[in-house]
């Protein structure tokens, strides 16, 4: 199959030989799907019918307040998996929209025949399963660090905690971050102002240095 050797690289398949991917993605009813940068990938209230795994590009799931303005956001890149946290629980419609970034290409799975295996429990079936709830797992302590970022008291706490997280992510002082300024605004919930503001206070102090999206830890705040 064509993009196979792609599909080996992700870590829902970590631990398959080809011949068991190759067996699962039947039984998953497989599709490679395409997107546009900027299509919807699914709607709030769509069924959910399928997880996407992304074997390129990137995707964006955005939350909104009831007068429409965008109140949160988190990302979706190479390897991560569209989805899961849905349809492993009760819900049985997304609640967020999710559109890709830039152009993208998916794995689709039948999320149903994911969650419920054949009379043959195969073991390949429950390798699968483990590298999905790994997979979960890593996700819950990215969304804790989230509620972190959200949670600290000033705009620059924010700034610095978001800023450390991606350094220990990276595992690197100097990086790229996905997101512009009205982006980072949106994400870390504050006003565009008072973010431009506070980095180039950081930046003045000599705690962090930046040009455009790429950031540069300093020095660790006493």
């Amino acid at each position: 199959m064509e993009n196979l050797k792609a599909i080996k690289k992700l870590n829902l398949f970590k631990n398959l030989e080809e011949n068991e991917i190759t067996a699962l993605l039947r039984c998953f009813s497989l599709k490679i799907l395409n997107f546009k940068a900027k299509k919807k990938i699914v709607s709030r209230q769509d069924r959910i019918e399928n997880i996407y795994i992304i074997i390129s590009g990137s995707a964006r799931e955005t939350w909104f307040s009831e007068d429409g303005d965008i109140t949160t956001s988190i990302d979706y890149r190479e390897g991560d998996i569209i989805g899961l946290d849905y349809a492993s629980g009760a819900r049985k419609t997304f609640s967020n929209d999710i559109f890709a970034l830039e152009d993208l290409m998916v794995v689709a799975l039948d999320s149903f025949r994911f969650f419920n295996p054949c009379n043959n429990f195969c073991p390949r079936h429950t390798k699968v399963i483990n590298n999905a709830f790994s997979y979960l797992a890593k996700q819950h302590n990215k969304l804790l660090n989230r509620v972190k970022e959200l949670t600290m008291p000033t705009t620059k706490e924010k700034v610095m905690c978001y800023l450390a997280n991606v350094r220990a992510y990276v595992k690197s002082n100097s990086f790229d971050i996905p997101y512009n300024r009205q982006e980072l605004a949106d994400y870390l919930g504050v006003e565009r102002s008072a973010l431009s503001k506070e980095l180039s206070e950081l930046q003045k102090k000599g705690i962090i240095t930046f040009h455009k999206n790429h950031f540069e830890i300093k020095k660790t705040q006493q």
